[in-house]
């Protein structure tokens, strides 16, 4: 029986250097004659094969063979990477990555065989082929090239045995450290000295040689080997994690020396790659992994220690309101309060010292555990940080495959792959990409021929940009084809009965093209494979939504469209705006907020029965939340209206909020400040609520909800046109559109100008 940790080592490696096979066979695609890069492919390939066989999964073993196969023969120029080629191969690779899935997930292996078939087929029909290049000389050369030193060829295949034998034995020697590890780990040290030996072979074959380059990396590796000989030093998981990662650089040369004197091609030295210095970079003691360096982390580990952050923001609230209890105590006894006016003058200052004393130490504390949080905080943050490239890095082969279905030609450019988001975030953000991508090949991109006609490059253009703007996440999907057809979109709403004909005379260019947002929408007349059915884009904005984000759509005609999203960095641990609404707390997400004001009643305006503000030459639709949520805050409290709100006050306060798209005023009774949450689940009564995203726990122990600030503009718009059609206005949305990018953004307030 195969062991489970034996497993999951093979998962975690096989899946490193198959996420990097798809976009290295694209890349082959459009490079052809780039041996590095095949030599690259065959190397990953054969450490996937060679790690399976030693694991026990033969079967996985054997059908990485098979294309291990298909790319000896590119790597020695017996066949071209034509597009048929890297289809079969692609094919494999997606399969391969299928077979890795099921015994991650402990599914039965699928059924591989009509692919195995396709890929000995066209092994065996250039089997007999004749090479495409020969090379002028005929005869075996007479030295070959390792890590940049000319060894005779016998003695290359030797070494490259040599190595072979130590690598397995390194990995018996491994698993041997594992064990005394886990029954013995003050004894770990003896189980050292194999490997130390193991390594020392392989350096003196290098030095005897005269392969200096690899004799010095593999040196440093038996110096860090035994500087844990050291007498008293007792052997951890930390070294053993590095230990683990030299014997998968080991491999990796063992893969090299390999393909470097099995069965070699003639050809001439200079048709003979030389491995890089890059990718001597990747096998150096600082990154022992091959390729990028990986730290992989248990998902419930991570979450559990976001919980641990979590209470700590809690109590950290709650230091500061015991902190100010003892003020009020402390600023009571200065003025001579109740029992204590009886007391002496010297008693008085007694008790005065020691208080002060106490809160003193108390506001010291609550710094400490404020600064500990943040620390805490921004660690844990940066666990869950993966890059988006996670998920956009798969495009490419997917537009590759989708525009050749569609009969058009279509080049995938993607930018700021390196952003990092929270791995939730970006685990629902793959869908909605999907959608945005499939559109943009079904009704963005002309065809070759409509393109050329218009003055336009025969290749469409699909860009794929994500930047961070502040605390947020911005991703654009942008395509160089016909824009949205604006009219048409109003024609096909009408016909739709999603807005009246007149209603629909009075919209502008933002809130027609906003309408493709709605369910079931399409201005296609025939459903192709692609999209066509109207599930799209209302899909997109409910996950996007979902993840407390937004969607925009800029479109111009014959020159595209973009699709802008914007998204939180982390769903965690959120920065709120803490307001009261009829004596109760809610807490609206930063991200969402552009201002808040304090204006006097006479400031509003009633336009078409609608109570409006002028805020920075904007025109914005006031709304109280006590009426926007209905019983869920008013309860005997009485009715917080936009007409009757702070008759007896001076000023009436205003949160001006915005989901991306579209901006609405929203009045509160006071403003108390700005603080970091921790957001939990709602209840499943709870969940029945609409514009509540969840829930926080407040520094005196008490819950309050936060709002979802885009389903509360869509209860907004919904009230509006209610008001407008009962009144027998035009129901024509008057929402402002926030600020396009790059706009500068009104000035973010702190806590103390909130409170004012």
């Amino acid at each position: 029986m195969i062991e489970e940790h034996l497993i999951r080592e093979f998962i975690a490696e096989a899946e490193e250097h198959a996420l990097a096979l798809e976009p290295n066979l694209l890349r082959l695609e459009k490079e052809p004659h780039n041996l590095e890069l095949v030599n690259e492919i065959f190397i990953a390939t054969h450490s996937i094969k060679g790690t399976a066989s030693y694991v026990g999964l033969n079967h996985v073993s054997s059908f990485t063979h098979s294309i291990e196969s298909l790319l000896d023969r590119l790597r020695k120029q017996q066949i071209s990477a034509t597009p048929a080629l890297i289809d079969i191969l692609l094919q494999g690779v997606d399969t391969l990555k299928l077979l890795i899935q099921h015994i991650s997930s402990g599914k039965p292996a699928p059924d591989t065989s009509s692919v195995e078939k396709l890929l000995l087929e066209w092994d065996a029909k250039h089997e007999s082929a004749e090479i495409l290049q020969p090379a002028p000389q005929t005869t075996a050369p007479s030295v070959i090239t390792l890590f940049g030193a000319s060894v005779d060829p016998e003695d290359a295949e030797v070494f490259a045995d040599i190595v072979a034998q130590q690598v397995e034995f390194l990995s018996i020697s491994l698993e041997k450290l594992r064990s005394q590890l886990a029954t013995d780990p003050a004894h770990a040290q003896q189980a050292l000295a194999p490997l130390v030996k193991a390594v020392a072979t392989v350096q003196s074959s290098a030095a005897l040689l005269d392969i200096d380059d690899l004799s010095e990396l593999i040196g440093k590796h038996h110096d860090y080997l035994v500087s844990l000989e050291t007498p008293d030093y007792e052997i951890n998981l930390a070294d053993f994690d590095e230990i683990s990662n030299m014997i998968k650089a080991f491999r990796d040369i063992s893969a090299v020396l390999t393909s470097s004197t099995q069965s070699p091609a003639p050809t001439t030295a200079s048709q003979t790659p030389a491995l890089s210095s890059d990718r001597m970079a990747s096998l150096s003691p600082v990154d022992l992994a091959y390729g990028q360096h990986i730290l992989r982390v248990n998902a419930e580990r991570v979450d559990a220690l976001m919980n641990f952050v979590g209470e700590l923001v809690i109590n950290r609230a709650r230091f500061a309101q015991i902190g100010q209890e003892l003020k009020t105590i402390y600023d009571d006894l200065r003025s001579g309060a109740g029992w204590f006016v009886a007391s002496s003058p010297a008693e008085q200052k007694n008790y005065a010292r020691q208080f002060k004393k106490l809160k003193d130490q108390f506001d010291n504390i609550t710094l400490d555990l404020g600064r500990i949080t943040n620390q805490m905080q921004e660690g844990t943050m940066r666990i869950r940080m993966v890059p988006v490239a996670q998920i956009v890095n798969r495009f490419p082969r997917m537009v590759r495959d989708l525009s050749r279905q569609a009969g058009k030609e279509v080049d995938v450019r993607i930018s700021g792959a390196e952003t990092e988001l929270d791995k939730t975030v970006v685990d629902v953000l793959s869908e909605p990409l999907i959608h945005l991508i499939r559109n943009a090949i079904d009704h963005g991109i002309e065809p070759p021929q409509e393109r050329l006609n218009s003055g336009k490059p025969r290749q469409g253009t699909i860009a794929i940009i994500a930047d961070h703007e502040g605390n947020q996440v911005l991703i654009e999907i942008q395509d160089d084809g016909r824009g949205i057809d604006v009219e048409r979109v109003k024609k096909q709403a009408i016909r739709q009965q999603l807005v009246s004909a007149k209603d629909a005379e009075n919209l502008g260019e933002r809130d027609i093209i906003s309408l493709i947002f709605h369910s079931g929408f399409s201005t296609v007349e025939s459903v192709s494979n692609l999209s066509g059915r109207g599930v799209g884009l209302n899909v997109v904005k409910r996950y996007i939504e979902k993840i407390n984000g937004s969607i925009e759509v800029i479109s111009l005609p014959q020159k595209g469209c973009r699709f802008i999203i914007k998204l939180p960095l982390t769903l965690a641990i959120i920065s709120v705006l803490i307001v009261e609404i009829q004596q109760k707390i809610f807490a609206i997400p930063l991200v969402a907020v552009e201002e808040a004001v304090r204006i006097i009643p006479r400031q509003t305006k009633t336009i078409k029965s609608q109570r409006v503000m002028f805020w920075r030459e904007h025109t914005v639709s006031l709304f109280a939340l006590s009426e926007l949520f209905g019983d869920c805050i008013s309860e005997s409290h009485g009715s917080l209206n936009v007409e009757t709100a702070n008759q007896e006050a001076l000023f009436l306060y205003v949160v001006i909020l915005t989901d991306g798209f579209r901006r609405i005023g929203v009045i509160v009774n006071r403003l108390i400040g700005e603080d970091d949450i921790v957001l939990k689940p709602l209840t499943e009564e709870q969940t029945n609520v609409p514009g509540i995203a969840g829930a926080y726990i407040r520094g005196d122990g008490e819950v309050s909800l936060v709002i979802d600030v885009s389903t509360l503009i869509n209860l907004a718009e919904h009230q509006e046109r209610q008001t407008r059609r009962i009144s027998g206005a035009s129901a024509s949305q008057t929402f402002t559109t926030p600020r396009q990018r790059g706009e500068s953004r009104p000035e973010e307030r702190t806590a103390n100008q909130f409170s004012g």
